[in-house]
């Protein structure tokens, strides 16, 4: 049987033994790339815990969310995934959690998505705003006087198209795995018109998907999809030049007061009012962590001394008095947060192309280094940061909320409940939303997947949606914003570390 479906896709002329060999070596790098299932971890989804209601990202008001079941342009975006889409109880998983039971056969019933095919995705601007509601005003005063850059960078797996799947039709269908309709729905929810958004594509892209987020970009006159692409990949390859073009990209395109970096499954945890209100806590520090790096993701054996790598252009100088003459690397998380002012030093005072190409040379991770080196070793580096305190403890971001392998130990806090893993990371889930929706002093959460749970996706983001139009309505009937904890952002440390340089009392610091 298996032999007639292969034949009937035109691979009759290879050999058996090659075809299995091939099978086999594809299925395991498939499994390696894409992530694995923890055995230890899939019992958990039986659970059932109590969670506070005032623990609650979602109130009782804005909880109810409406999957707008009568929007024709998302019945058709969605075609057959529709019916299930708007008959989830989204408004049950984010406040009862695991008391609400979606089991099919002791498993969750997940909705998995994929973009249509050519010709089934009206991508004009009016679908695209009828599909979705795209905010037209500021909102609050704060966010009209506190505009932000968004830069996503978006990969492409090396595999998207040749996914071969048969199906008892006797036909062959390659499954193309796209985060289009995703993007769509996240630019939706992050949108104000007086912030900046930038795309960088991956060259690996298929010509209808750049199509497509082209179109996106059109729609509205502060959203950019760089006309460069480049072929970037999970192990951070050219991720950081992607980074930079958008930054040079947005940089002229608004008085922005911070940039933040993001990649295709950061999807937001706050509102654009809520995030104003926490990075004007940071007074011009960047949220990026200082971690030691890990093996590989820098090779120590080439030359790092400032002399080398020619950091600084011409007419510019390490500022005296520093004995720094080599640099000593360390990391962060890919999502950072950094101020216009880090911004416009980073484009206009420093040359990075070599240390950028030194950095390209290692195993992996190296998209996590540049920004966190420069970060924590130039003194002059706006609302920078220093190494002092690795030697006790890292420091690290407040860019995303992830669950690391090992670290997903089903608890009442939390813990990985769909007990699937992606390079290490929790990717979440329906039964995840009950402790996604608790108060959280992350940004943004990583990671969600259209092609391994589309619902938790849509629900988490229409739950936002609620949240933010109803905190855009008439004073008498807005929801509150979320209560920002400003002390608990005020005493980071990266954040103390500055106020006290700007104070002139930095010995005052501790870690």
């Amino acid at each position: 049987m298996l032999r007639q479906l292969i034949r009937q896709c035109h691979f009759s002329s290879i050999p058996s033994a090659a075809l299995i060999g091939f099978g086999t070596l594809f299925l395991l790098i498939w499994w390696l790339s894409m992530g694995f299932s923890s055995g230890n971890n899939l019992l958990i989804v039986n659970q059932t815990f109590t969670i506070k209601p005032s623990n609650l990202i979602v109130s009782p008001t804005d909880a109810k969310v409406s999957l707008q079941s009568k929007n024709e342009h998302l019945a058709a975006a969605f075609g057959s995934l529709w019916p299930k889409l708007s008959q989830l109880n989204c408004n049950s998983l984010l406040t009862n959690g695991m008391k609400f039971k979606q089991f099919s056969g002791g498993k969750w019933r997940r909705i998995l998505q994929k973009d249509p095919p050519h010709g089934h995705l009206d991508t004009n601007c009016t679908a695209i705003r009828a599909r979705w509601h795209f905010v037209e005003t500021a909102g609050t005063a704060r966010e009209a006087n506190f505009p932000l850059a968004f830069a996503r960078t978006v990969f492409r797996p090396w595999y998207k198209i040749f996914i071969i799947i048969f199906i008892p039709s006797k036909k062959c269908h390659p499954q193309i795995v796209h985060d289009f309709l995703l993007l769509e729905q996240m630019l939706s929810v992050e949108y104000t018109p007086q912030n900046v958004y930038c795309y960088a594509l991956d060259a690996k892209a298929d010509a209808l998907f750049m199509r497509r987020v082209h179109a996106l970009a059109r729609c509205f006159p502060n959203v950019v999809v760089l006309a460069e692409q480049f072929s970037v990949f999970s192990n951070g390859k050219n991720v950081t030049r992607a980074q930079l073009a958008c930054l040079e990209a947005m940089l002229p395109m608004g008085k922005w007061k911070y940039a933040l970096l993001l990649q295709n499954h950061d999807l937001p945890l706050r509102t654009n009012a809520e995030l104003v209100e926490i990075l004007r806590v940071y007074k011009g520090t960047n949220d990026i962590g200082t971690k030691k790096i890990v093996p590989n993701t820098v090779n120590l054996s080439l030359d790092w001394s400032l002399a080398s790598l020619h950091i600084y252009r011409e007419g510019h100088r390490v500022p005296m008095p520093t004995n720094l003459t080599r640099l000593h690397h360390t990391k962060s998380l890919n999502l950072i947060a950094l101020s216009r002012s880090a911004v416009e030093f980073t484009l206009g005072t420093l040359r990075l192309d070599k240390m950028i190409a030194q950095l390209e040379l290692s195993a992996y991770g190296m998209d996590e280094v540049l920004f966190s080196t420069l970060n924590s070793n130039l003194p002059d580096f706006p609302g920078g940061f220093s190494p002092i305190c690795l030697p006790r403890r890292p420091v690290p971001n407040m860019g995303r909320y992830t669950i690391w392998h090992g670290n997903g130990v089903a608890t009442a806090s939390g813990g990985c409940r769909s007990a699937f893993f992606r390079h290490g990371v929790c990717v979440y889930g329906t039964e995840d939303l009950w402790h996604i929706a608790r108060d959280r002093l992350h940004f943004y959460l990583n990671k969600m997947m259209p092609s391994f749970d589309f619902g938790a996706i849509f629900c988490w983001l229409n739950a936002l949606t609620a949240r933010r139009d109803g905190q855009r309505r008439t004073k008498k009937n807005a929801v509150p914003l979320l209560k920002v904890n400003r002390r608990f952002y005020a005493e980071l440390p990266h954040v103390r570390y500055n106020r006290l340089r700007c104070s002139g009392r930095l010995a005052a610091f501790n870690c």
